[in-house]
């Protein structure tokens, strides 16, 4: 439960500091790709652990 509160806390305020930092046109950049770029972070998180697995 603790991991699934820093886990949405941790998102909530990344995507807050980037549309901070890179305001409207950043917003819809997001909005459009959101979900690719969700599944590339898990798929690098992923071969990441399998790497250090077998290292």
């Amino acid at each position: 439960m603790l991991a699934s509160v820093l886990g949405r806390g941790l998102r909530f305020f990344l995507v807050g500091g980037l549309i901070f930092w890179g305001g409207e046109a950043l917003k819809l950049w997001i909005k459009k790709y959101f979900d690719w770029l969700a599944w590339s972070f898990l798929a690098v998180l992923i071969l990441g652990f399998a790497i250090l697995k077998v290292f």
